[in-house]
This record gives C-alpha cells, sequence and structure tokens, in this order.
C-alpha cells in the first residue's frame, strides 16, 4: 500500500483554510446547522474558540462598517455561537463572540451570562414620580398623588 506523505503547512495556513471553511459553512449554514454545530462545539472545547475569533476578525477586517449587524455572515456566526453554547445539552458555559479591540478587530470569545438586576418597586415608583420630562413624566395632579399616597400606605400597612 502507497501512503500519502502529510505536507506541513505552517499554523497560520491551517488556521486560514479552517477560516475560509467555517465562512463558507456559516454562509450556507440552512443546508448545514448539524456540521455547523459541530464544528463550534469542537472548537471552543479543543481550542477555545481560536478558529471562530480568528473567523470574527477576518470578517470584522472585511467588513466596511465594522459593525456585526452589517455583516450577515458575522451575525448568523454570532447567533449561531449564542444558540449552541446558551444550549445545556452541550455543556459549554455560554459565550459570544466580542471585539476588545476595534481598531485592530481583535474578537474573543466572553461569558454571556444573563445579568440579574434588583428591581425594587418602591424605587421605580419614586423614579417615575421624580421624572419631570420624557414619555414617562410624572403628570399627577396634587389630589390623584394623595391618593397614590394613601393608597401605597394602605398596602405597606
Amino acid at each position: 500500500m502507497k501512503t500519502k506523505a502529510k505536507a506541513t503547512t505552517p499554523k497560520a495556513d491551517a488556521s486560514a483554510k479552517s477560516i475560509k471553511g467555517l465562512i463558507k459553512l456559516v454562509e450556507n449554514t440552512d443546508k448545514s446547522k448539524v456540521v455547523l454545530s459541530k464544528f463550534i462545539i469542537d472548537d471552543i472545547q479543543n481550542t477555545g474558540g481560536q478558529v471562530i475569533c480568528l473567523t470574527a476578525q477576518s470578517l470584522c477586517i472585511k467588513t466596511p462598517s465594522n459593525s456585526f449587524k452589517n455583516n450577515r455572515t458575522l451575525n448568523t456566526l454570532q447567533r449561531a455561537i449564542m444558540r449552541i453554547t446558551q444550549d445545556e445539552k452541550n455543556g459549554l458555559e455560554p459565550v459570544k463572540i466580542t471585539r476588545t479591540d476595534k481598531k485592530a478587530h481583535i474578537c474573543e470569545l466572553l461569558p454571556n451570562m444573563k445579568q440579574e438586576k434588583e428591581f425594587s418597586t418602591f424605587l421605580e415608583i419614586e423614579k417615575l414620580l421624580n421624572r419631570k420630562e420624557g414619555k414617562t413624566a410624572n403628570n399627577l395632579n396634587e389630589k390623584e398623588t394623595q391618593t397614590l399616597i394613601q393608597a401605597l400606605g394602605q398596602i405597606v400597612s
């Protein structure tokens, strides 16, 4: 049996081929969702998302406005990564692509956790009552304000 000798290519060439392959995969995502999912999971688990970040960086450079929203392929990749990593079945921590340096187009995978914000009904009512301008400005007259205060007092008591 003949064996083929493996060509040794520099790491940059290999990653460039991977980047082009990933771009084609993302562009044809309607046809190959399973392959894209497996690629994303594999890349995040094995290399920490290195190929994904290089691909995002390459796509950012090609986008004239430097916006994720204006580049369909980059936006699709971003949404796919967020969707796949948020699925608990995959066992991955939720991540998203973020540009850490907009001028150099350096991209990283950062945690995409939902931030829990403390909510206080009292503070929200206070903000609304003190707001003087805008759509949600306080438009209550003195009598309505007194009625509201009495109703709140009854609820608390």
